[in-house]
């Protein structure tokens, strides 16, 4: 049985990593240029430029150059960000991000001395909250007020297998990863122009071998977020399932040089040649933050992992 604190929502575990590490290096296949073999289909042909098509379109149903920066829009000024989760890993570079943006932020975690230093580093708020007891996740929520963007990446999991792994290890495992995020969203107290974000993990739809509670947990962190989208409209919500990511605490009891093979073999792996960061998930959490028209969705931040 092993149990690890999820802060940064990674859920790559050895078996599945030995899998994607076993698999042959992806070797994208790119059609030659025009002019070297390469025929364009006919139907690509007969497509007019897109300037022409324009001109076929009513005036009403021409975008307006106003509406495209309204869509990039990631101005937070004056908005309140918590990060659970906000000390290490993802969320640290989630609530980093969040400050560059004029969000006023505050990180929370489990540990009074790691939600310190974080908050120091950051210039953020720094509380503590026990996500697996009620009262605490009660209590916070009505100490910090109203929130324009929630975000949850923290968790802990106990992993072991089927036959071995007592029952009590699975219940933890749901408690804190799915009913923790779960009771987030129940006490805070959200502004209707605001975001949830939820973090599951690749298992859910690529579980190894010996991972039906990391699976059916992450599936169901999923699941929970489609259904509040509906439940707690016009707040969004969503999900982020990220794939390998280096800078996070999931592997960090490896010694470095097998962490760094590890790192090499799993990137040859996928199409776009390398793992992830935290940074990474952190720039695809900002646009479900500050995008107005995406709620329910998980979405992959893998590198296309799913794919391979």
């Amino acid at each position: 049985m092993y149990e690890h604190s999820n802060t940064s929502g990674q859920n790559q575990l050895t078996d599945i990593t030995e899998e994607l590490m076993a698999r042959p290096a992806y070797r994208p296949s790119i059609p030659p240029p025009p002019g070297h073999g390469a025929r364009m289909h006919s139907s690509a042909r007969s497509h007019p430029p897109l300037n022409s098509m324009r001109s076929h379109f009513p005036a009403s149903h021409t975008p307006q150059h106003s509406f495209i920066p309204q869509l990039m829009h990631s101005d937070l000024s004056h908005q309140t960000v918590i990060v659970v989760g906000g000390t290490s890993g993802m969320g640290f570079a989630i609530a980093r991000l969040a400050i560059a943006h004029g969000a006023d932020v505050t990180v929370a975690s489990r540990s009074a001395d790691k939600v310190a230093a974080a908050a120091a580093e950051l210039g953020a708020t720094g509380k503590t909250l026990d996500t697996s007891d009620e009262a605490s996740v009660r209590d916070f929520f009505a100490a910090v007020g109203p929130v324009d963007h929630l975000v949850v990446t923290g968790s802990s999991v106990r992993t072991g297998t089927l036959k071995d792994a007592p029952l009590a290890d699975g219940e933890f495992t749901f408690r804190s990863k799915f009913f923790g995020p779960y009771l987030c969203a129940k006490y805070a107290q959200m502004n209707p122009t605001g975001s949830i974000t939820f973090f599951s993990g690749i298992l859910s739809r690529r579980p190894g071998h010996n991972d039906a509670v990391l699976a059916g947990v992450n599936a169901a962190v999923e699941a929970m977020g489609r259904a509040l989208a509906r439940d707690l409209a016009p707040v969004r919500v969503n999900t982020v399932s990220p794939g390998m990511t280096r800078g996070t605490s999931a592997y960090l009891s490896m010694p470095e040089a097998a962490r760094e093979g590890m790192y090499s073999s799993i990137a040859s792996k996928l199409p776009v040649g390398r793992v992830g960061t935290a940074e990474d998930i952190a720039a695809a959490t900002l646009m479900l933050m500050t995008n107005g028209f995406i709620t329910g969705v998980t979405l992959d931040v893998d590198g296309g992992g799913v794919l391979v």
